[in-house]
């Protein structure tokens, strides 16, 4: 094996977007009022409790960028595909070792057993904290797999990138399938700017199917439907997916709301990075059984079967409400800074990853997730490992 080094642009990309974005798009849905749920949450309220939480985070970007400007809108870095795949080798040993002793320790692939009608839920599957980190070893994976094929049209890594999809469709987890593709997006962006953009589009339609259909195989359309408390009937021949995709996207935003009005805010610490402790582990030291440890019901839920409140909802009452939400804004706002201009594919991965976290914000705080943790982590290892290749090639 030879070193053959690909130059490629990266474009300089404001990483503001990706975070500020999508509560722009739940405001804008929030008025649509097509459920029961909105009925009681006034929109006003939904924009100044999330401005906490946006405000700083922009303030502070902009203000490091003014001081130290981009000077170019796009910048060169190299990537040897070869000595990529080569260095993949290990981690795909250590993902398909970990798969396969979890489907043989458990006896069941989930997805089967769902659709047999067995009593099962995904929850009851994998082994605690080394499910978390075989999902960040795969959400890994297929990121740099989908470098390789945006970067050199290396159609090697669609079939990677395929096969390691139908492995998270078999462990029925939407959240890491909406994961994968939501940092395909950023890097795509990354690479080509706003171009093909019926690409994207296509992209985005296909993960509306997909969150739908796994939706469906775990809870049912009409259970769901019911759940949503619509106003409007529902049409038979629109897929799910895109009633899945409007109340995963709102009920955060309105679980938030109800949260800061009903909450009263304190400063624990630990309460805080408790959420990064796999909750069947948290489970064993609480006293609690498996199921009871995913039961997340609270007080200012405006519905039992959503309880997903945004990334700021394990900020406001831990870290003493707005400040600390504030707090934890300019965190990212700093972080956001540091990543603007990634000076190898390395740092291009990570980039994806941070931007991801701070694009998901709006459902849920992956910077303190224990898979987003373990991502970082496996990139760091695969920066070294790529590095040594190099070398002994050179």
């Amino acid at each position: 094996m030879r070193i053959n080094r690909q130059p490629f642009s990266i474009k300089n990309i404001n990483p503001v977007i990706f975070f500020i974005a999508p509560w722009l798009f739940c405001f804008l849905l929030l008025t649509l009022d097509i459920t029961e749920f909105t009925s009681d949450i006034d929109i006003i309220e939904a924009v100044l409790f999330s401005s906490a939480g946006l405000i700083p985070a922009v303030f502070l970007y902009w203000l490091l960028s003014f001081i130290y400007p981009i000077k170019k809108n796009t910048h060169v870095i190299y990537v040897d595909t070869d000595v990529v795949t080569y260095t993949l080798r290990p981690f795909y040993y250590l993902f398909l070792s970990i798969l396969t002793f979890e489907f043989i320790y458990f006896g069941y692939i989930p997805i089967i057993s769902m659709l047999r009608g067995a009593d099962v839920t995904h929850f009851d599957f994998g082994l605690p904290g080394i499910h978390g980190f075989l999902y960040a070893l795969g959400s890994a994976l297929a990121t740099i797999e989908g470098g390789l094929f945006i970067i050199a049209r290396r159609y090697a890594s669609l079939i990677n990138i395929s096969f390691l999809l139908a492995c998270f469709i078999l462990l029925v987890t939407r959240k890491i399938v909406l994961t994968i593709f939501i940092q395909f997006f950023i890097l795509y962006v990354y690479i080509n700017g706003l171009k093909g953009l019926f690409r994207l589009f296509l992209l985005s339609f296909a993960l509306i199917l997909i969150f739908g259909l796994i939706g469906d195989i775990r809870t049912g359309r009409d259970l769901f439907l019911s759940l949503s408390a619509l106003k409007i009937d529902y049409p038979d021949w629109l897929p799910s997916g895109f009633i899945w995709f409007y109340i995963y996207l709102i009920t955060p935003l309105l679980n938030y709301v109800q949260m800061v009005k009903l909450t009263n805010s304190d400063f624990i610490v630990l309460d805080l990075f408790s959420w990064l402790i796999p909750p069947r582990v948290l489970a064993i030291f609480t006293g609690e059984n498996d199921k009871s440890a995913f039961n997340f019901e609270n007080e200012w839920q405006i519905s039992g079967a959503f309880n997903i409140a945004s990334g700021f909802s394990s900020i406001y009452p831990t870290l003493g409400g707005h400040m600390g939400v504030v707090f934890f804004s300019l965190i990212i706002g700093f972080l956001l800074y540091k990543i603007r201009q990634p000076k190898s594919f390395s740092e291009l991965m990570l980039a994806i990853v941070i931007n991801g976290c701070a694009l998901l914000m709006v459902f849920n705080n992956n910077f303190l997730s224990l898979n987003n943790i373990f991502q970082i982590v496996i990139f760091w290892f695969f920066s070294i490992r790529l590095k040594k290749n190099i070398l002994k090639l050179q």
